[in-house]
């Protein structure tokens, strides 16, 4: 199988992905048009043969049913099928150059790809024997994802044993996707890309005829999961491990699957536990006696783990939903007694298992095979083909006994039915696929993979856990020292790097070399650290003086402002006083104004009134004056008349006569002549009257202007 396109069909796949997620079919049917319509002309007969095989080599998909082919052909407008035979009725040139631009920019994807691991490896590298090209970096990627659980098809398992030099190659791919991860960059993206697209790869391998891979759930399935996934979920096997196991645990519940475990696994988690709990307050060693890395970090002491041992069923089903389930009976005879017909061959299947698989423990073998055959007896021989009809299934991260037995089972067993051991990185390709909003669960599965890609194999902490014994007899080494070198990343790296993945590489003095590097390691860390905290608490002082230096120049500016509103509120304070002042003397000298005109008005008014009762009372004088003296020279005429006319001789009463008149004549002329002077006298008198009525109503007006003034007093005091 050419890997360089195994890697391309999977970047293909992925970035199809996100507009095509009907079902499986749907998915690879570009793949199988694009070599129809570069294998078939239109009107021709399809050869369904031929487009398999071509898939099968340019798209690097192995053992793809031909089912999958024509179900893909049948989904086709351009593509009619006659007794059982398919035609291409029109030309697919659109499917092929669509399907031709996007294989060359995932191809440049991968060429990018390629060209940055290479040059990583190369400079990391010491095993290698030559200097890698891109196209090698990309076969080492690709062979790395299959020994780590993306491994599409059951390979031989000659494949699955590798090399020490494989091994560094392995650690420095996993290097490369952590550094790549701390830098977020375009590269890292690639890497995530092309996990996801290896998924897709996994579901349409594991289920490719599926259409209902997207929508039927997990509700009729079990999934017993083994010990090192419930250790992982626990969070007893560090971060990365714990993201991978939370992330798939939680994509199962969300299909409604349900996660058991057998009586024997628990048994196993805690004498795990209990050899832990051992080898950290120095009692005893067991064979079980393993790094907890989880627990190593979170810093727990002999007392918590045993806590967690007491704790350990109810934490299981309290916080995941995962509970214990019973060992299944063997079939029995008629007589109760057991069929032993219907027992596979436990030996056997021991012993295949043994002879092709390495970094295998007797106790860890009788576990697992326990585990699958137990669900072999719980599917009853009922036929199934896909996850979620299978009823119950292993998980499990063992790929050398999952490929064993798988192999075992189907060569010997059942070769239709669906596998009776799942991997994790299968199950979780799968429900990925079913639930694909929850994208988490490739990158997790990657770093995971990573993760244990850095590990030492089991034989060479084997053996430097023989030297930490015998360093610690000779007083080289206290057992709180050992402690914290099995939990130590640093420690572990510098073994791997220091044997290349051989054991007879690992001595007293290697290790101590590694320990010394784990020592200048932490010596630089607390330096680092210690420096670090020191320019933080120069940064923090810094911060807080250029804070209180703001602050003051912040309260030297509001002081200013207010210093400066105060002095403006005190101008215009004093604007408005000298305002308030000018209205003041103005409305004084208005009211005094006013007040003048007021009286000079009631002054005029006081003179007319006056002068009227004057001119009244004048009139009234010289009408009396006049009347007197007419009546006067009236009766004065009369008198005279009547003396001289009446009372004298008759022949006297014409010089009587003139002499009356010349009487009367004169006593008018001399009233007359009077009267100027009555009149004058009258003028003083109407005068003085005049005065007098002045005088009185200015009396008056002074009265009631004083009164006025006297009630204006009394009402401001209230």
């Amino acid at each position: 199988m050419n890997n360089n396109q195994a890697m391309i069909s999977a970047v293909m796949l992925e970035s199809m992905w996100a507009s095509r997620k009907k079902d499986m079919v749907d998915l690879i049917s570009p793949f199988i048009l694009y070599a129809t319509g570069t294998l078939t002309a239109p009107g021709e007969q399809i050869d369904t043969k031929k487009v398999l095989d071509y898939v099968q080599k340019n798209f690097a998909y192995p053992d793809m049913p031909e089912e999958i082919i024509k179900r893909g052909l049948e989904r086709s407008s351009k593509i009619s099928r006659k007794k059982l035979k398919y035609y291409l009725t029109e030309n697919l040139d659109s499917e092929v150059e669509n399907m031709s631009l996007r294989s060359q920019k995932c191809e440049q994807s991968i060429d990018d790809l390629g060209k940055e691991l290479s040059e990583y490896l190369n400079m990391h590298c010491k095993v290698r024997g030559h200097k890698l090209n891109p196209n090698d970096a990309v076969n080492m990627l690709h062979q790395f994802f299959s020994r780590y659980g993306l491994q599409v098809g059951i390979e031989s398992l000659a494949d699955v044993h590798i090399s020490p030099k494989e091994y560094e190659i392995d650690y420095y791919i996993a290097q490369f996707i952590f550094e790549n991860k701390d830098r977020d960059n375009a590269i890292y993206q690639k890497i995530i890309d092309l996990v996801k697209g290896y998924f897709l790869r996994l579901a349409i391998y594991i289920q490719p005829t599926d259409g209902n891979i997207a929508s039927a759930t997990y509700k009729d399935t079990i999934f017993i999961y083994d010990t090192p996934l419930l250790l992982d979920l626990l969070g007893y096997s560090g971060k990365e491990r714990e993201d991978s196991a939370l992330a798939l645990h939680k994509a199962i519940v969300r299909q409604n699957g349900k996660i058991c475990y057998f009586p024997h696994i628990k048994d196993e988690i805690i004498s795990i536990l209990t050899a832990y709990k051992h080898s950290l307050d120095g009692s005893k060693k067991s064979s079980k006696s393993r790094t907890l890395e989880g627990l190593d970090d979170k810093g727990y002491k002999a007392l918590d783990v045993e806590r967690e041992i007491s704790l350990l069923s109810t934490k299981l089903e309290n916080k995941f939903k995962i509970e214990e389930y019973p060992m299944p009976l063997y079939e029995q005879k008629s007589d109760e007694t057991v069929d032993e017909s219907k027992i596979l061959g436990e030996e056997e299947i021991k012993q295949y298992i043994k002879d092709n698989t390495k970094h295998y423990l007797d106790d860890n073998l009788e576990n697992d095979v326990n585990s699958a055959l137990a669900v072999h007896r719980l599917r009853a021989g009922i036929s199934c083909d896909t996850v979620e009809s299978s009823r119950f299934l292993f998980v499990t991260n063992n790929t050398d006994f999952l490929y064993a037995f798988n192999i075992y089972y189907r060569d010997n067993v059942n070769k239709k039915m669906f596998p009776i051991v799942i991997s994790d990185s299968n199950l979780s390709a799968i429900t990925w696929v079913k639930s694909g909003e929850i994208e988490n669960i490739s990158e997790t599965q990657l770093l995971k993979n990573a993760y244990v890609a850095m590990q030492p194999i089991p034989e060479i902490m084997a053996k430097v856990e023989d030297i930490f014994e015998k360093m610690k007899s000779q007083g080289q080494i206290t057992p709180e020292q050992v402690v914290v070198l099995r939990a130590s990343r640093c420690f572990k790296n510098e073994i791997w790097q220091n044997s290349y993945g051989e054991v007879d590489n690992i001595s007293e003095l290697t290790v101590q070399e590694a320990q010394k590097k784990y020592e200048e390691q932490l010596i630089k860390e607390e330096t680092d650290k210690h420096k670090k905290e020191l320019e933080d608490k120069d940064s923090a002082y810094g911060i807080q003086i250029s804070k209180l230096n703001q602050e003051l120049e912040e309260k030297d500016i509001k002081y200013a402002r207010k210093t400066e509103k105060l002095q403006q509120n005190i101008i215009e304070s004093q604007e408005e006083t000298s305002r308030v002042k000018r209205e003041f003397s103005q409305y004084k000298d208005e009211e005094k104004k006013s007040k003048k005109e007021h009286q000079e008005k009631i002054r005029k008014q006081i003179d007319e009134i006056a002068k009227q009762e004057r001119d009244k009372i004048l009139k009234k004088a010289k009408m009396i004056v006049n009347i007197f003296i007419g009546f006067a020279i009236v009766i004065f005429i009369f008198l005279t008349i009547y003396t001289t006319v009446f009372q004298g001789a008759d022949w006297l009463w014409i010089p009587n006569a003139f002499l009356a008149a010349v009487s009367a004549y004169s006593l008018f002329d001399l009233l007359m002549s009077k009267k100027k002077v009555i009149m004058n006298i009258l003028e003083k008198f109407a005068n003085r009257y005049e005065t007098k009525v002045r005088e009185e109503k200015y009396q008056e007006y002074k009265k009631l202007f004083d009164i006025n003034i006297h009630n204006e007093s009394k009402n401001d005091s209230l």
